[in-house]
């Protein structure tokens, strides 16, 4: 996931980043939202900002669908292969093999459906706020190039204007020295 994140930001600002990075970037944010939050939450401490806070809460609303793939509770760990509504399903289907397994054997394995994996659809919200996101970012970007190249021009155009100033006071020192 965070390679992902590492491309896009790669492609999106110019500057290579690698998914180490965005994750222990994102670890550094997570830690200081924490910690601000425990010190807000104390009575009696003036509250501090919390860095970020919008993004997160933002991003939160968009799509808040992140799992990890194992659970651990007081059992061990649970793997998770399938969100819970397709495990509902297929115990439903569960159900109905066993009322038709008082039939012949063979019936009962022709009626066994394997459940069809449900693609994942992808959120249109968080794909427009990604493409903002990246727009606003490429203009950012521009901007940046615009005020370089305009700086740059300016540093030359001062320079040369300098070397043209040394250039006469040069001619007018030699005039003076001719004259002598």
């Amino acid at each position: 996931m965070f390679a992902k994140i590492a491309a896009d930001i790669t492609e999106a600002v110019g500057v290579p980043k690698t998914g180490d990075q965005c994750c222990s970037r994102y670890k550094t944010v997570m830690r200081r939202k924490r910690s601000a939050a425990a010190h807000n939450s104390k009575s009696g401490n003036s509250p501090c900002d919390v860095p970020f806070d919008d993004d997160i809460a933002r991003i939160r609303w968009l799509d808040d669908s992140l799992q990890p793939e194992e659970l651990r509770d007081s059992s061990g760990i649970v793997s998770i292969k399938r969100p819970p509504r397709q495990a509902s399903t297929s115990q439903a289907s569960g159900s109905q093999e066993l009322t038709s397994q008082g039939s012949t054997s063979q019936e009962s394995t022709s009626t066994t459906k394997e459940p069809e994996p449900k693609k994942p659809k992808p959120s249109a919200s968080r794909l427009l706020e990604m493409n903002h996101f990246f727009d606003e970012m490429r203009k950012i970007q521009e901007e940046k190039e615009k005020k370089r190249t305009e700086r740059e021009n300016e540093r030359r155009k001062r320079h040369q204007e300098r070397q043209e100033q040394k250039e006469r006071i040069r001619q007018e020192k030699a005039k003076q020295h001719e004259e002598k």
